[in-house]
């Protein structure tokens, strides 16, 4: 078998964008806060939950996420830093995934250029540094478009597939709902067949994702359905009422080019000051260009990438019009693979000189960041201070109070959770004391009282 030495060197820049200062950039947050106490019950005290909380959009999801991470975190020894190599490692199968893709969509090239902007791109490396329900969306969104490809040549045992990556946007992030918005408008758009008996495993697959649901509303009735009609229904007096579109291209953008920074995890903050990309406004109209030059070249091959990101961009208008919410810039790691293998069909009609003076240019770039970034307060920090802090500990219970630095800060409870501490302080879970209840996350009453014990963490 003939194995191209270029997807060689792509992988190898795909490892080193994921593992080089490994330690410097992985992030930890209070998402990671939820996400650990919810995989502990599975991975420590050994319950075969059924569903999980979204604190997005305030719902019951699907466990299958957190099932298939608990071993992950029994490998690791329960180790958050090394926990999140996971991510790193998915990152890198992505990155090969991405390769396959573009070389079913349009050939070598595209194949080839498309994995080398994944692997490269600081941002997309970034995120793949993190071990949550978001992580797995790029891969999952690769392989759904690899699907379609592959359905649309009658290949329908893909459907399942297909289905698979769509059934974890009801088990891990409500955003892969852009899965099932794309396979839509493709059975509209390609004309495919609703009836197939080539569908029936998919159809099973379906059935299993939706099972968890049947049995927790039957053993709690409106657990799962009050929520979701409530979700639709409230009134939201604060509603967003339009799109800010200069921010939407910003977000895309940054995948190719990202100002470094000393606090590059602002990228993963839930704010709307995120920097503009480098060499704006020029990268943004690059950008633009990227978008129209296959409708322009009547690329045939780039319709399927035009639905899945037409359909992102439904979801974008559903979440922020229709639910009031604000999108954020870790959101798009669900469309960067289509983003750049449209990018890739388009470079295939420039001129070589031009193509590699672009990809030169964006590799420079991303290795910058890469070397002279950092993070204000990386996870290996954080846990330093909470083992030094567990050294001096008894058992008895204690109180955790984390001074805030914005955003930033946060995570710190979770990391006392992997070594079986917990805080007893009940304003320490503020906001998320409902969700520790609603889905018997505690390992300890919490209580209002004054404790002896009190641990104090500041950013100073």
């Amino acid at each position: 078998m003939k194995i191209d030495r270029f997807l060689f060197v792509i992988l190898c820049l795909s490892i080193l964008f994921r593992f080089f200062r490994l330690l410097d950039f992985q992030y930890w947050s209070v998402d990671e806060e939820i996400f650990v106490a919810v995989v502990r019950q599975v991975a420590v005290n050994h319950k075969l939950i059924l569903t999980s909380p979204n604190v997005a959009i305030v719902v019951s999801l699907g466990s299958f996420f957190h099932l298939f991470s608990a071993p992950i975190f029994v490998i690791s020894d329960f180790i958050a830093s090394r926990i999140l190599i996971a991510g790193s490692i998915l990152g890198v199968i992505t990155t090969f995934v991405v390769y396959k893709t573009g070389k079913e969509i349009g050939g070598q090239f595209v194949a080839r250029v498309s994995a080398f902007l994944y692997a490269s791109s600081f941002l997309v490396s970034f995120s793949d540094r993190r071990w949550w329900p978001l992580t797995p969306d790029p891969l999952l969104a690769t392989l759904s478009v690899f699907a379609m490809a592959k359905i649309i040549k009658v290949n329908y045992l893909y459907s399942l597939l297909l289905v698979f990556c769509g059934s974890f946007a009801w088990h891990s992030d409500p955003s892969l709902f852009v899965i099932v918005v794309f396979t839509l408008l493709s059975i509209v758009f390609y004309r495919l067949p609703i009836f197939k008996k080539a569908y029936l495993p998919a159809i099973c697959w379906m059935i299993i994702s939706v099972l968890p649901f049947l049995v927790f509303e039957l053993r709690h009735p409106g657990s799962i359905t009050h929520p979701f009609i409530e979700l639709f229904t409230r009134s939201r007096e604060n509603i967003v009422r339009s799109i800010d579109l200069l921010e939407v291209l910003r977000g895309f953008t940054r995948g190719l080019f990202l100002s470094s920074g000393v606090d590059i995890e602002k990228y993963f903050l839930y704010t709307k000051n995120y920097a503009a990309p480098l060499f704006s406004p020029f990268s943004e109209i690059l950008t633009v260009l990227f978008f129209v030059f296959p409708i322009l070249f009547k690329d045939s091959k780039s319709k399927i990438i035009y639905l899945f990101i037409v359909s992102f961009l439904i979801g974008v208008a559903v979440f922020t019009l229709g639910m009031g919410s604000e999108f954020h810039q870790h959101y798009f790691v669900v469309v960067w693979p289509a983003f750049f293998i449209l990018i890739a069909i388009s470079l295939q009609k420039l001129r070589k000189p031009v193509v590699f003076i672009f990809l030169g240019l964006f590799l420079l770039v991303n290795l910058y960041v890469l070397f002279f970034s950092s993070m204000r307060y990386p996870l290996y920090k954080k846990e330093v201070i909470v083992n030094k802090t567990i050294s001096y500990m008894n058992d008895k219970p204690f109180a955790l109070n984390v001074i805030p630095d914005g955003r930033y800060f946060e995570g710190i409870g979770a990391l006392f959770f992997l070594r079986n501490k917990f805080p007893s302080n009940l304003n320490y879970y503020y906001a998320w004391d409902w969700i520790y209840r609603a889905y018997s996350l505690y390992e300890i009453n919490p209580t209002n009282e004054r404790l002896g014990n009190v641990v104090v963490v500041s950013p100073k």
